[in-house]
């Protein structure tokens, strides 16, 4: 139990309700100090309300500063600091369908199956690529070395140039890789592995030397959610249903279980590996700790009548991006998170607390114990002192009646000693 003086008056309060008073004030504090920086708005002119927010794409170029977002047809470049567009990547003539980006490059597809490779240093196509138009793309990756990307294609096949310094239109291999349409594919954080889904609910893990399957796995192709690997280390995550999420190794074993309460929209790994941010349909992301699963903390949404279509994580992990169906673009602090009280991420403010408790010691407990005895043994001499007050009363008012009964036979003497006179 704790006291707290309140205008001179104690309230007492368990050690869980102070400290999730504690936690609540600390939430209440920092939202209302970070609600979300607005960044920039994609102009009015080249946006298109009805492009889709699927088809809104946002992406981090650097640690901090840099990002890249999308509209219908060309790619813009902006600087978060100065909340300005630098570059405007234009070539597209149909709708981008998707996009990938490394640490200097950025590489984008759109319906009419041309693939374009940029700099992010330049206005200009390092390269373009036309695929058969047969079999429309459904997604692409990037190597993050810049030496490859692969795309996946309808009908269960996968593509890819695996040397950009190739004649661009040279592709060395080819194959039908699943029974039905390849939505997702990714390279690993050092582009040995390739990963790639279907619509048929199975992952297939493929070796880069030589396009060869390695292993496969079952997953839920829930709304063509991707699979993804970690930016870190050889596991990906991939959906098991609409609000349930793997994280596997390449061997298949399962490190963790994200449940979520809501359905999934959008995940995607923070940049060090250790979280997993996913977008659910309440317009919320919700962050996991990969190894556990466990759920840490969430970001509530900026603007609460639009929804989140994309986000994405700085590499140092202090900033998220959010881009609105709107076009809007918001900054979030990471330490502008909301953190439940049962979150390891609030264990520091936690132990903190406890440590201002004091944690008893062994010999903190014995002056402890020799306390609670000496009280007891001073409850026991206060009893029997009790005890004996209370017959010393008894004693003096069996004396007064004694004295009164003397009183009384005085008295009946006397009044004998009349009668007989």
């Amino acid at each position: 139990m704790f006291f707290i003086n309140i205008k001179g008056c104690k309230v007492r309060l368990k050690k869980s309700i102070l400290l999730s008073i504690i936690c609540v004030f600390s939430i209440l504090n920092l939202s209302a100090s970070d609600k979300g920086e607005f960044i920039i708005k994609i102009p009015q002119d080249v946006y298109e309300e009805n492009l889709g927010p699927d088809k809104i794409f946002i992406h981090y170029l650097d640690s901090s500063k840099l990002f890249c977002i999308t509209d219908e047809t060309n790619i813009f470049i902006v600087d978060a600091n100065k909340k300005k567009v630098i570059r405007k990547l234009r070539y597209h003539s149909s709708a981008i369908q998707g996009l990938d980006v490394s640490n200097s490059s950025i590489i984008s597809f759109d319906k009419d199956n041309e693939i374009v490779k940029w700099n992010i240093n330049s206005t200009k196509p390092d390269a373009i690529y036309n695929f058969n138009d047969k079999l429309s793309i459904e997604s692409i990756s990037l190597d993050p070395n810049d030496n490859a990307f692969i795309v996946g294609l309808k009908k269960g096949f996968i593509d890819g140039n695996f040397n950009l310094k190739l004649n661009q239109n040279e592709f060395k291999m080819g194959l039908k890789a699943h029974t039905d349409d390849v939505y997702s594919v990714d390279f690993n954080n050092d582009g040995k592995y390739i990963l790639s889904a279907s619509k048929s609910g199975k992952i297939k893990l493929w070796s880069f030397k030589g396009l060869k399957n390695i292993r496969e796995f079952d997953f839920y192709p829930y709304d063509s959610l991707p699979v993804l690997f970690s930016p870190v280390d050889n596991v990906f995550a991939s959906s098991q249903s609409k609000n349930k999420i793997f994280i596997q190794n390449i061997n298949g074993l399962v490190q963790s279980i994200i449940n979520l309460k809501r359905n999934i929209k959008k995940m995607k790994f923070s940049k060090d590996g250790k979280y997993l941010l996913v977008l659910n349909d309440s317009n919320e992301i919700q962050v996991f700790e990969t190894s556990t699963g466990d759920f840490e903390a969430f970001f509530s949404s900026v603007i609460t009548q639009n929804n989140i279509v994309d986000f994405d994580i700085s590499g140092s992990n202090n900033d998220i991006i959010l881009v609105y169906d709107t076009g809007a673009v918001y900054r979030l602090r990471w330490n502008s998170m909301l953190v439940p009280i049962e979150s390891s991420l609030n264990k520091d403010l936690q132990n903190k607390f406890l440590e201002s408790e004091g944690k008893k010691t062994d010999s903190e407990k014995i002056i402890k114990s020799e306390k609670q005895t000496a009280l007891a043994s001073n409850d026991v001499v206060d009893e029997s002192e009790i005890k004996v007050k209370k017959q010393e009363t008894r004693n003096k008012k069996q004396e007064t009646r004694n004295k009164k009964q003397e009183t009384r036979n005085k008295k009946q003497e006397t009044r004998n000693k009349w009668r007989q006179a």
